[in-house]
């Protein structure tokens, strides 16, 4: 079972520091491993061999299973069996399983495995070929350590310890049974069907009725119609080969009358009708034992008036755990119902000690209920015998939601962030419904009710109802306090106050006039230290008029300051046509600063310290101001070049461009560069990848720009060579097109020229390039109009990874989107996990020079982990379109492993509207370290860092619900 970990927070958003805990349970409750007996990353080789100890064993004709457990002792088998590989990967499995779960042993803890083996002609088991005597083989039992712990989950174990083995025979061994005949308990006219099951299937049969052969019996099926009196007896099966004979267990058949009036079969297990509908536990596979557990048959008119038409029954256990009956048949009467009307009908199981279903369900004991069926009734001349429960299907048994901790009543400050959780036991998926006062709370569905900010009419009586398929429990009331907070020291940020001498004047650049509101904002910066400067509350405007150049701010608190503790203050000033100080700084706005000031804060009863002793200061120009920064410059060579940057002249600003050779060195003056652009007539290759910057300077400091780099390219020349790119004209044949690239897809280059003859053109860059550059992209114009005449715009992207383990991402269309076209080039042994929320983990490896699964297909935008040998570092050069349009996607609920499926890279919420809510989370894996970001909320934002996503760069998302991801991208100019 999994436990729901939910917690309280409070989270002030007028707080410098968030102080957040946080518990995100794995992914996997039990362990997983990597079912593949070829690893060479890990060292796993270890091929399965025929009887003869030599030939590998290869084809369908043999199966190999896992055997897993918490010890030697208890293995059990895990997964479906799988066929052999053929040809040089003979030995090896041909589907490997991918991520198997070893149940009952917990994710990240140990398992004892072991590897079995069979020849398919002697059975379809281990275990009937061991008896029959069969080929079968067995590993040496070896232990691991489990995958699929940790948030993200761990990627599966791989078997580490396997050791080859070979395939024994015993031989001069009589057929055996796979499956016993069951006798069986039925009224006259019900259909019976006796079946067994052999090994080998070539044996030769013999159906027995008390001790004589029944004449033609011999095929695994014995079937009856309608059962009569006569066929009652003791049936049996013998079956023979060349090295003798075996007896089949007897299966009496019992035939009763049938009961008079309305009836109905209280059976779940019927063979002859194909009725199999066991009672199951949570996992939907583990059968429910009796006598411990009970079930009762509803019936009525209507689904709403389903009443008890029988006593409650135990569950049959041993072989029969999760039936109704163990070879006795239960036929219900129903009172007032003619013999052949429909009824509806449902089972209702429970666990003692409940008395009936209702109070097991109120108390969170286990219950499970079926749908409800309609079912034609016994009794009837043409069909005396009760009718079966046609139509049921597997009961799965759960548990109300148990409420382990309940919201308590809480006392939260007005206008902070307040959260309030429930923390919840279920077998199964919850939903949640929270109440104010009585009242349902719209759109208030998650296991935490959140406000933010809080305000005074929060205050109330809360409440939660979690319910999940079972039934529905309520948490009991719980009040919610809302109080005015007053924290920390205090001081006035008032800078004329005559009683204590306080007269701290703003002045403008000249020293004699006073900055006067609202032109200006100011804010008052305190903290325990210079150091800890940080806003205390809102900015305001100076005043103006006989007070101008003065500020009236009111009492401000020191949260990270005591009342009567030392503080350090300092007040900002800057233009009001900038948001903050710090933005107004940056972009070259006027600022002005005071000298820090050191005080004692008031608080505790003292009044609030005041600004004495800090002197007027004056505003001015935080230096000149860069409102466009060069950008990055690709050109063929000879062409013309120009950088150009903007700046805000004023008449004592100087400006000087500087370059930095390529492969670095110190910045150097351009000669005689002193204007805002940057020119020659003609470039040469000796200035590819130089930087170039520009320094701007006036009385007041120096801004420096963004460097940007210089990139000059060869023209191509066009032939008659296979074609690496190839992209689809809109223009017919005969027109004169230009080839152009880009590297950020904003600024096109031509590099070549040639006529189209046809609706495709194919070319060839320079490899070069793709040793030079991340990412280039390609498309064609035409000469004559100047119209961009391809419809595709085709490109690769270069990705240079560290060695071992990455998490990558494909950000375009490959021509060829499957596996070996991708990755071609990766070394022997190299591994690709594809993560699934609800299967798990894929694995794809490169094994004998060809990929496990050639046909898998890579999506653009879906990430995959990259596992090459130890010490190798790919260089993968990725080509193909690129993506256009709608490429929206559906977040799931929990871990997933996504991507950018554009070749961009930036803030994932910020750039490419990730959506995301409070507590989500996003992890990346670089080099073998994780970075783990979580957004707090909406006012909040990350705590640390956004995360950004690289070129290229696959990163786990968490989410606490699904969601839709809209991405689209549409045609550069």
């Amino acid at each position: 079972m999994k436990r729901l970990v939910f917690r309280w927070y409070c989270l002030p958003v007028m707080a410098g520091v968030v102080l957040l805990a946080r518990a995100v349970g794995g992914v996997f409750e039990w362990g997983t491993v990597n079912f593949n007996n070829r690893v060479p990353l890990a060292g796993v080789d270890a091929p399965v061999y025929g009887t003869d100890g030599v030939t590998r064993l290869e084809g369908a004709g043999y199966r190999a299973q896992l055997w897993a457990g918490l010890s030697s002792a208890e293995l059990e088998p895990v997964g479906v069996p799988v066929e052999f590989r053929t040809g040089l990967a003979a030995g090896y499995f041909a589907e490997p399983g991918g991520t198997l779960v070893i149940p009952q042993v917990p994710a990240g803890s140990v398992a004892f495995l072991q590897v079995r083996a069979w020849d398919t002609a002697y059975g379809g088991s281990y275990e009937v070929v061991l008896a029959s005597g069969g080929p079968t083989g067995a590993s040496p039992v070896f232990s691991v350590r489990t995958g699929g712990d940790g948030s993200p989950p761990t990627v599966p174990a791989d078997l580490v310890g396997l050791q080859s083995f070979s395939l024994e025979v015993r031989t001069n061994v009589p057929p055996v049974f796979v499956r016993q005949p069951e006798g069986e308990v039925a009224y006259v006219g019900q259909p019976v069907l006796l079946r067994v099951e052999v090994a080998p299937t070539n044996a030769e049969l013999q159906w027995l009725k008390d001790g004589l052969e029944l004449p033609g019996a011999t095929g695994p099926r014995l079937e009856f119609g309608a059962i009569l009196p006569v066929d009652a007896g003791s049936y049996q099966v013998r079956v023979s080969n060349e090295f003798g004979s075996r007896l089949s267990d007897p299966a009496l058949i019992s035939v009763r009358s049938a009961p008079a009036g309305a009836s109905l079969r209280f059976s779940n297990r019927l063979p002859a009708e194909d009725l199999d509908a066991p009672v199951l536990h949570a996992d939907g596979q583990t059968r429910v034992s009796g006598p411990e557990s009970v079930a009762q048959l509803w019936v009525g008119r209507s689904a709403d008036a389903l009443e008890p038409a029988m006593a409650a029954v135990p569950l049959a256990s041993g072989v029969l755990a999760g039936y109704f009956e163990s070879g006795e048949p239960i036929a219900v009467t129903l009172p007032g119902v003619t013999p052949g009307q429909p009824v509806l009908a449902q089972v209702r199981v429970w666990g003692q000690p409940f008395d009936d279903f209702e109070t097991a369900r109120a108390n969170g004991g286990w219950v499970g209920f079926s749908t409800v069926i309609e079912v034609i009734t016994g009794g009837a001349p043409d069909h005396p015998a009760p009718a079966s429960l046609t139509g049921l299907t597997p009961i799965v048994v759960g548990r109300i939601p148990v409420i382990t901790e309940s919201p308590e009543a809480g006392i939260f400050p007005v206008g902070f962030a307040a959260r309030v959780e429930v923390v919840v036991e279920s077998s199964e998926p919850v939903a949640y419904e929270w109440l104010k006062d009585g009242e349902v709370i719209p759109a208030a569905g998650a296991a935490a009710l959140t406000w933010d900010p809080l305000l005074w009419e929060d205050a109330g009586t809360y409440q939660v109802r979690v319910s999940n398929r079972v039934g529905v429990v309520t948490s009991p009331p719980f009040e919610l306090t809302v109080f005015e907070l007053v924290s920390g020291g205090t001081i006035l940020f008032e800078t004329r106050y005559s009683p204590f001498g306080v007269d701290v004047p703003v002045f403008l650049e000249d020293g004699v006039t006073l900055a006067s509101g609202p032109g200006f904002l100011a804010q008052l910066y305190g903290g325990a230290t210079e150091a800890a400067l940080a806003a205390l509350g809102a900015p305001v405007t100076l005043l103006s008029g006989t007070r101008a150049g003065y500020v009236s701010g009111g009492v401000r608190f020191l949260e990270d300051v005591p009342p009567r503790g030392t503080a350090a203050v300092q007040m900002r000033v800057w233009e009001t046509m900038y948001a903050s100080f710090e933005e107004a700084k940056a972009w070259g706005g006027r600022i002005g600063m005071s000298a820090i000031l050191e005080v004692q804060a008031g608080g505790w009863g003292d009044p609030p310290a005041v600004l004495a002793g800090m002197p007027g200061f004056m505003i001015h120009p935080s230096g000149p101001v860069i409102i466009e920064q060069p950008y990055e410059t690709w050109i063929g060579v000879g062409e013309p070049v120009g950088f150009r940057c903007g700046v805000e002249l004023t008449p004592d600003v100087q400006l000087q461009w500087q370059f930095q050779p390529a492969g670095g060195g110190d910045w150097q003056d351009v000669p005689g560069a002193t204007a805002a652009t940057l020119q020659w007539p003609s470039s040469t290759l000796e200035q590819n990848e130089t930087l170039y910057r520009l320094i701007a300077t006036d009385q007041w400091g120096s801004t420096v720009s963004d460097a940007v780099a210089l990139n000059v390219v060869p023209l191509m020349a066009m032939g008659d060579q296979e074609g690496v790119f190839v992209l689809r004209l809109l223009a017919g044949a005969g027109t004169e097109v230009s080839i152009e690239f880009s590297s950020d897809l904003e600024d096109w280059v031509s590099i070549a020229r040639t006529e189209a003859t046809g609706t495709a053109l194919e070319f060839q860059e320079n490899p070069e390039t793709r040793v030079a550059f991340r990412r280039r992209f390609y498309r064609a114009r035409s000469v004559g109009t100047g119209e961009v005449a391809s419809e595709n715009i085709a490109g690769f992207i270069r990705l240079v990874l560290p060695p071992d383990l990455n998490l990558i991402t494909v950000p375009l269309l490959p021509a060829d989107p499957r596996v070996p076209a991708v990755f071609a080039g990766v070394p022997e042994g190299t591994v690709l996990y594809e993560y699934d929320p609800e299967a798990g983990y894929s694995i794809n490896s490169r094994e004998f020079d060809e990929w496990f699964d050639p046909g898998q297909r890579v999506e653009p935008g879906r990430g995959y982990y990259l596992l090459t040998p130890t010490g190798f570092a790919p260089d993968l050069t990725l080509a193909g379109d690129l993506p256009r349009g709608d490429l929206s996607r559906t977040l799931p609920a929990g871990w997933s492993i996504q991507g950018l499926p554009l070749p961009f890279e930036g803030v994932v919420d910020e750039d490419f509207f990730l959506p995301l809510d409070p507590l989500d989370m996003v992890a990346f894996w670089r080099p073998a370290t994780w970075s783990l970001n979580v957004f707090v909320n909406w006012g909040i934002g990350w705590e640390g860092n956004p995360p950004t996503a690289h070129l290229g760069e696959g990163f786990w998302v968490y989410r606490s619900s699904p969601a839709e991801w809209h991405l689209r991208y549409d045609d550069p100019p």
